[in-house]
């Protein structure tokens, strides 16, 4: 005790005698630590100053030195020792106690409807806050040792971390090969050395504080499911990005599946090129892993090229159409990549031509070529060369690369020109529509011309150029599925004040569409993005590094307390419907992905910046109303009066209409509906087989699959009206044929 007395009276003493001037402690933590009958209890703390006499201090009055980022140190102290503190020569500020916390920051709780959710307000029985779910994080890491991702006693809330990125440092997952993964025992131990790349400036801490992140580092910015168990992957962004994504998403699944919790994943990644329709194998093999069982939902970032027109689509007209392609010295040539389905492909024709733009000369074109009938497809891949002059002299080499897909074809465009400067036709004619994604900033192909285009008298072919535009400028991939959710991002808020206690003010309109938020719709015509919510102008956790870099040199991009930072767009958005998710899967922990998807999309809300003509390809269904989404009631059935299973409850049609004549309508497949749904006591089974004369059976189950009712059929029944006692809850019903189950219903009994 002597030696902690006079430790202290050296650094409470300067050199001329007289105490130091006390370290400013923001209003709340004054008021508390001033009071008569101020308590022992250990709160936390950020301390600036001389960080070496901060932790030396701190440990001298019992407390805990958690880390430090610049001269800002996370502590842990006793609350009638925080004056003493105070009194320390060389510390100069204490913040602690700044109040409950509010969902990410207060624009954000306001904007997003969580509060009333995480507080629990009627008609919710209590308060929501994602414990029991997973929140899976592909991204590009997080910082494990910030406080937001920790528990109260300072262990960590990550119950795994794989980093794709790795080759040492861990354990590599047996099921993948690659990489380095630990559990929650190997971080608390200090052994994971994975971190965050410097060069992404913290976006996977942000994307995470946002979705998981529980507030404890300054007693704020509380993420939007802050109990939530985090499984993070530091996903690899090489050549095998999308089959990375799938690892990832598979990994997370099955974390959750050991845990027996449901999950949720937050992708705030993506990829520009592709097909932009979900049909890929990446996509089908996310979306399989999604159906594989109720209690999972995937969310992504529609992506942040919105006010980028890289996007070319159009149908052919029976004269000619154009647009010019720039050499690109990244791929050495000129290359772009086009899509076609196959109905509008047997039409649809082609040609390159070049032209000079020194004089607007025109130097000639190829033959016109057309997909089905011009190529001999070896294993669904074909490739044609041909070669272009003008008069004698050769214009450039021009390799045509066609692929065919199930209902599609793709078609790759490499010119090794004679003369980087020419520009290069994609010429049309026919009918048909395509798509084509292309540009430097995007897919790293070659740019198409949008600007300095001549006039109709000196080039008079001008008028049948079709400039890109900016629709259909999301992500590629997953991200178009119809069983992903894609966001799109709207401005959080406007002002907040920083770290030096200044009010950063932007004018960016609250509530408005991002400028940058990709545009839908899908290359197949379906509604894209999703949902939107709130992304622009976030204050989210940070990374320590990125924060130490922000306080160096753009102060006012971090806010009070030093451990959160802001940052915006789509990927700021995404976790935000991830966090709702979340919290509906707490309430709902058996919800398929699309119960969860109705919830969201079906609550979204319109204003007066979205417009009343919802959904559309700019705003989806509108913006993310997390109350709204946990409270609605949605009763899924068939909502047709004129089918025999007609459920007037019902406000989801499920695809289980039938009508007079079932026999003869489903002769040819098996069929098993129930309604309503959910029921009060009473339901309804409608019933048909492709087997006339097989065994049929009902068999409910309850959601440990023990077997409490089954019910013979007769062999001509196509209905059961079913009385039964069963408790409330969620059951399963499956019919089984000729003792051989098939399909599966959930029932749910209020």
């Amino acid at each position: 005790m002597r030696s902690k007395i006079l430790f202290l009276v050296a650094l409470l003493v300067k050199s001329d005698g007289v105490f130091s001037q006390q370290a400013l402690l923001n209003p709340e933590l004054y008021r508390a630590v001033t009071n008569e009958d101020v308590s022992s209890q250990m709160i936390s703390l950020l301390a600036q100053g001389d960080v070496n006499v901060i932790e030396q201090s701190v440990k001298q009055l019992g407390g805990v030195f958690k880390y430090s980022v610049s001269n800002i140190a996370a502590v842990n102290l006793p609350m009638n020792e925080v004056l003493t503190l105070a009194n320390v020569s060389g510390i100069h500020r204490i913040e602690g106690l700044q109040g409950t916390g509010q969902t990410l920051d207060d624009k954000t709780n306001i904007n997003a409807d969580v509060n009333p959710v995480q507080l629990g307000y009627a008609p919710l029985t209590q308060p929501f806050t994602g414990s029991g779910v997973v929140m899976g994080l592909l991204d590009v890491g997080i910082e494990i040792n910030h406080p937001d991702f920790q528990h109260e006693d300072g262990t960590t809330r990550i119950r795994w971390l794989w980093d794709q990125t790795m080759s040492t440092g861990g354990t590599t997952p047996p099921d993948y090969g690659y990489g380095q993964e630990w559990d929650s025992t190997a971080i608390n131990a200090g052994q994971c050395t994975h971190t965050e790349p410097y060069n992404e400036f913290g976006h996977g801490s942000n994307v995470s504080g946002i979705a998981s992140g529980n507030g404890l580092a300054v007693n704020n910015f509380i993420g939007v499911a802050p109990k939530t168990d985090i499984v993070t992957v530091a996903v690899s962004f090489d050549q095998n990005f999308l089959n990375n994504v799938v690892d990832a998403t598979k990994y997370v699944f099955d974390k959750a599946a050991e845990l027996g919790e449901p999950a949720v994943i937050n992708a705030s990644i993506g990829t520009y090129g592709g097909s932009h329709d979900g049909y890929d194998l990446p996509s089908q093999m996310i979306n399989d892993l999604i159906t594989a069982q109720n209690g999972r939902t995937f969310v992504c970032a529609a992506g942040n090229a919105g006010n980028i027109n890289f996007h070319l689509g159009y149908e052919a007209q029976p004269d000619s159409s154009f647009t010019w392609f720039k050499y690109s010295s990244v791929q050495a040539s000129v290359f772009f990549e086009w899509w076609i389905g196959k109905n509008d492909a047997t039409n649809f024709n082609f040609s390159i031509g070049a032209d000079q733009p020194s004089g607007w000369s025109t130097l000639g074109r190829t033959k016109y070529y057309n997909l089905v009938s011009s190529f001999n497809y070896v294993n669904d891949v074909a490739t044609k060369k041909d070669t272009l002059f003008f008069n004698s002299t050769r214009i450039g080499i021009i390799t045509f690369t066609a692929y065919r897909y199930d209902s599609t074809y793709a078609c790759d465009v490499t010119i090794n020109p004679d003369l980087t400067s020419y520009y290069w036709r994609f010429i049309t004619n026919g009918t048909g529509r395509f798509d084509a994604w292309n540009g430097s900033s995007t897919t790293g192909t070659s740019d198409m011309v949008s600007s300095g285009l001549p006039d109709d008298v000196t080039f008079p072919d001008i008028d049948r150029y079709v400039l890109p535009d900016y629709n259909e400028t999301m992500v590629s991939s997953f991200t178009c599925s119809d069983k992903v959710l894609a966001v799109a991002n709207y401005i959080n808020r406007n002002e907040y004040i920083d770290y030096y206690g200044l009010a950063q003010v932007t004018s960016d309109v609250v509530g408005s569409l991002s400028v940058n938020s990709s545009l839908g719709p899908s290359r197949d015509g379906r509604i894209k993005p999703d949902i939107s919510a709130p992304g622009g102008n976030t204050l989210s956790a940070g990374q320590f590094y990125t924060l130490y870099g922000l306080l160096i040199y753009q102060p006012y991009k971090v806010a009070i307390g030093g451990m959160h930072n802001r940052n915006g767009g789509t990927s700021m958005a995404s976790p935000v419907v991830a966090g709702v998710a979340a919290l509906y899967l707490q309430k709902n922990p058996d919800a398929s992905w699309q119960e969860v998807r109705d919830a969201i999309l079906l609550s979204a809300q319109e204003d007066s910046l979205t417009g009343f003509n919802l959904p559309d390809n700019s705003w989806g269904y509108g913006k993310v109303d997390a109350f709204k989404a946990l409270t609605q009631t949605m009763v899924y059935g068939c909502t047709d009066p004129s089918a025999w299973n007609y459920n007037p409850s019902a406000s989801l049609d499920d695809g289980s209409c039938f009508y007079t004549g079932i026999s003869s309508v489903n002769s040819n497949k098996d069929f098993f509906s129930c309604s309503p749904n959910p029921s009060n006591g009473i339901t309804r089974f409608y019933f048909a087989s492709s087997k006339s004369n097989s065994e049929r059976t009902i068999v409910i189950t309850d959601v440990t699959g023990k077997t409490v009712n089954e019910i013979a059929l007769a062999p001509s029944q196509a209905f059961l009206s079913y009385s039964s006692s069963l408790p409330k809850g969620i059951y399963f019903c499956e019919l089984k044929q000729d003792g051989t189950r098939s399909q599966k219903l959930k029932l749910i009994v209020q």
